[in-house]
């Protein structure tokens, strides 16, 4: 117990400088004078391409020495590419609306509707809209869920999965906000609706605060996350609501950017989030390390999962910690990775040819939970998935929706089958070492399918501690705890 203290509490204080800085320093902001648009020739009538007379304005500002360029309330701005420079505050007021264009030749370069390169200073404010437009045409004519194409997920020359640098894709889609590589960057107050694709992007920007934005995706869209945190350092998100088709916030390394240095001193609190995917995921998607990740205070509703920790690139992930959250889960289509997990933890190679990663100095505390998955850990044989621990967690298996309860889900890996029938337990542990469970409570609620079993099954774990665990199999007849190739030390009520 001293030892999980300890490193739970060395998790929480390794964030804490980044934190710090966001109280000692006036992110993104600026001194000067405010430039309205108009003054340079936007119309806000919605149907004018007010792209060069934002960009104007922009220049204008930053030229000044810095201030805010200000969309007017009641203008819809119909736009495309805008580059952010120093000293700006882009401030996009109550009932304006930046309008996304739906030409995809014009974010061929940037790939995205509000794009910064080594900037400093710089903010994106107000109580205003940024609509992606991203439901409809050209870029999703038709929405069944499982029954449609999806077409690529991104344009643009910072591509962070496929071509890079990045080459004009015939049916790519565009990004809101991609920002590379920025230093003290606040976005504060203002609505997303409807991104065609990843929504906001930071990659390794330094000292970046998200505070107070609403994020409204379409939940059948495929790569629609809210925020992804790409080998960012001190970034601290706040007081948000994220609805996304896909993952709430992604924290990751992604393999383009290995330029870059890793994803650390990350904090998410006080936050909701609904997703068809996952509310929040920790994924490298390339070499690194993501540590020092504290994700507390926040609600997660209604998801495929909840928390998802996923290594198959041969990173390092190490330092998490996940406390005070309250949890609901429902299967979602097999189009969507998940299977109603309320915590996911997972260590596999994707491919046979890579070595496993690392996955380490994991906390998950004071968790209430009810959906109809439960609690999911695997490691691969030769990775090094260890130091896992769960505590305080009440956790209740309720079945809610038509889809099957009969299966675990790995993917993304090439090794094994990633989605495969299983008969299911509430809690889930495959090739671990150091693992506990303390004060945990598995209940049963309303009609359970005869796919769900054990409260606890176990196998290939060195090191197990269940210390306080109490609950029964979903039937008469299923046992409590199945243990495999595993001797805990154990005391279940």
């Amino acid at each position: 117990m001293l030892e999980m203290t300890k490193i739970a509490r060395r998790s929480l204080l390794s964030s804490l400088p980044g934190s710090l800085l966001f109280s000692c320093r006036a992110f993104g902001s600026t001194l000067g004078h405010t430039f309205p648009v108009e003054r340079f020739g936007a119309r806000g009538d919605g149907s004018t391409n007010d792209t060069l007379a934002i960009q104007k304005a922009i220049d204008a500002c930053t030229r000044a020495g810095g201030g805010i360029v200000q969309l007017s309330p009641g203008g819809r701005y119909l736009s495309s590419t805008l580059v952010l420079k120093d000293s700006v505050t882009f401030d996009i007021a109550e009932g304006a609306t930046l309008l996304a264009s739906t030409d995809r030749q014009s974010y061929r370069d940037k790939g995205c509707l509000l794009f910064a390169e080594h900037a400093k200073d710089i903010a994106i404010t107000g109580r205003g809209t940024i609509e992606g437009r991203g439901s409809g045409a050209p870029w999703f004519p038709t929405l069944v869920e499982g029954a449609y194409a999806v077409p690529s997920p991104f344009l643009g020359y910072w591509n962070p999965l496929e071509t890079f640098p990045g080459t004009y894709a015939e049916n790519g889609r565009p990004r809101m906000i991609v920002l590379v590589a920025c230093q003290r960057v606040r976005l504060a107050d203002f609505r997303i609706h409807d991104s065609p694709t990843w929504t906001i992007h930071p990659i390794a920007c330094e000292n970046l605060l998200i505070d107070g934005i609403t994020i409204e995706n379409n939940l059948l869209l495929p790569n629609c996350d809210g925020i992804d945190i790409d080998r960012c350092r001190s970034v601290r998100v706040a007081n948000c609501a994220i609805r996304a088709g896909d993952d709430c916030i992604a924290i990751k390394t992604s393999r383009n950017f290995s330029m870059f240095s890793d994803c650390e001193d990350v904090t998410i609190t006080n936050c909701t989030f609904e997703s068809s995917s996952a509310g929040i995921k920790i994924e490298p998607e390339g070499k690194g390390t993501i540590r020092n990740i504290v994700v507390t205070g926040c609600t997660i509703s209604r998801s495929n999962r909840g928390i998802a920790v996923l290594q198959r690139d041969g990173a390092t992930i190490e330092d998490l910690l996940f406390a005070n959250l309250a949890i609901t889960t429902r299967r979602r289509h097999a189009m969507w990775w998940g299977a109603a997990e309320a915590v996911h933890i997972s260590n596999l190679p994707r491919r046979a040819s890579m070595a496993p990663g690392t996955l380490k100095g994991i906390r998950v505390q004071n968790l209430v939970c009810r959906g109809e998955g439960g609690l999911f850990v695997r490691g691969w044989p030769g990775s090094q998935t260890s130091d896992i621990s769960f505590t305080g967690i009440d956790l209740t298996i309720e079945k809610t929706t038509d889809y099957p309860a009969d299966s675990y889900d790995i993917r993304p890996t090439e090794l094994v089958d990633g989605l495969y029938k299983s008969k299911t337990a509430a809690i889930f542990a495959q090739d671990v070492s150091d693992l506990t469970f303390r004060d945990v409570a598995v209940h049963w609620d309303g009609t359970i399918p005869a796919s769900f079993g054990a409260a606890l099954h176990a196998e290939h774990i060195q090191g197990l501690t269940i210390d306080h665990v109490s609950g029964q199999g979903a039937h008469p007849g299923d046992q409590a705890i199945q243990l495999q190739n595993t001797s805990p030390n154990t005391d279940l009520r």
